[in-house]
């Protein structure tokens, strides 16, 4: 079995890995499904490879200049996750069948800046044959659309469309890093949606038709998709180095994993995507992956931000997401008029008229109508530049309650 994927030299060599102490081949022994111990042991050493180069790989990131570094955090949904046959070890499942996916930026020293986000829905149109109740299952779950709905727009089937976004996000925040270049293009995500985001992606590029499928398959064949729980780990070694007062209790991916658990910020529907600000799937807004992504970046500020010593800026709150209208651009025109009453109270009621339809504040994570930003929705800096400002008062920013 393993002689038709391996060379010769690596057969020989697992072969040798496969002989036990009392000198039985494990070539010629076999699980209860039939895949070959010496399959399954290199599987474990492929697995224990693939981890110390994770680890060696964010560390190396982490190290010197992490504080300044960006990282993207990615989140996928699917509809449907198909059974798989291959149930030795190593499998993590079979194909899955994205919905919505999100990815954002996080950067300990600027906090959110404008275009830290970029999310979208993604209408697979249908689904493999017997699959239809493991759909309405992840549909009701999630609340997002069951495919082929009207629900979804032209733009969420355009598959390459939303690879060439992606991929412009990408390169646009560590594509010219050089010690990205020296460990190679990552994002990260919740280890236990690692397969569900990789297949999730390939995916779109099995089913992209565009004339530039193959520029978008060597762009993301190669990416890797590493914890965000090993990221936690390696800023937290890299702030004990340089700041003593720092108290550093996350030693293990688990602890990592439990500061990202937290659930302040859950029930924030102003970082959720415009599918789920809708009040009909507001109850379902924990499955956003817009907000999930959002709300770890913040969590990663909350921690690391004082452990870095980092000076704590508003871009650092969730409420600078939210720009208002400056107030050099025309004003809501508010007029009265008496009590249909006639009572004599005095009473009056206000109506407000917007001079400008439609603009009532900007959200810098939502993409234009091509689900990308462009450059005239910001400023080239949040603050006072080009007369904007930023929505600072906790006031008006929501918080619900954790989990």
């Amino acid at each position: 079995m393993i002689g038709q994927k391996l060379s010769k030299e690596e057969k020989e060599r697992y072969k040798e890995l496969a002989v036990e102490k009392n000198g039985v081949d494990n070539t010629q022994k076999f699980t209860n499904t039939g895949e070959s111990i010496a399959s399954v042991q290199k599987k474990i050493q492929d697995q224990k490879a693939w981890k110390c180069q994770m680890m060696e790989n964010i560390q190396f990131l982490c190290k010197t200049d992490g504080q300044c570094r960006n990282f993207l955090i990615m989140k996928t949904n699917q509809s449907l996750e198909e059974d798989s046959y291959e149930t030795g070890f190593g499998n993590s499942g079979g194909q899955c069948w994205p919905s919505e996916l999100a990815i954002g930026v996080c950067n300990l020293t600027r906090g959110f800046v404008p275009k830290s986000c970029y999310a979208d829905l993604v209408d697979t149109k249908n689904f493999p044959l017997g699959t239809r109740s493991k759909v309405q299952d992840s549909v009701q779950e999630t609340g997002l659309p069951f495919p082929g709905s009207e629900l979804f727009q032209s733009q969420h089937s355009d598959y390459d469309r939303i690879l060439r976004n992606l991929k412009k996000f990408i390169q646009d925040y560590i594509g010219e890093d050089e010690k990205y270049k020296k460990t190679g293009l990552c994002v990260f995500v919740y280890p236990q949606f690692l397969h569900h985001t990789k297949s999730c992606i390939d995916w779109l590029l099995k089913n992209s038709k565009g004339s530039d499928k193959g520029t978008l398959e060597e762009f993301f064949y190669p990416l890797k998709y590493y914890s965000v729980g090993q990221l936690v780990l390696g800023l937290a070694t890299e702030a004990a180095a340089l700041n003593p007062r720092y108290g550093n209790r996350l030693i293990t991916e688990t602890y990592a994993m439990e500061l990202l658990q937290r659930g302040s910020y859950n029930y924030v529907t102003e970082i959720n995507c415009d599918f789920h600000k809708q009040p009909a799937n507001q109850d379902k807004m924990s499955w956003c992956a817009k907000n999930i992504v959002i709300r770890t970046v913040k969590l990663l500020f909350d921690e690391f931000v004082p452990a870095f010593q980092i000076p704590q800026i508003e871009q650092h709150e969730l409420e600078s997401l939210t720009f208002k209208i400056p107030e050099s651009k025309p004003r809501p025109i508010t007029r009265s008029f008496q009590s249909e009453n006639n009572d004599n109270s005095g009473s009056t009621a206000n109506i407000v008229q917007d001079p400008v339809p439609g603009f009532s504040g900007l959200s810098i994570s939502n993409p234009g109508p091509d689900g990308i930003f462009s450059e005239q929705d910001f400023p080239d800096a949040l603050g006072d530049a080009a007369g904007w400002t930023t929505a600072t008062s906790k006031k008006n920013g929501r918080r619900g309650k954790g989990n």
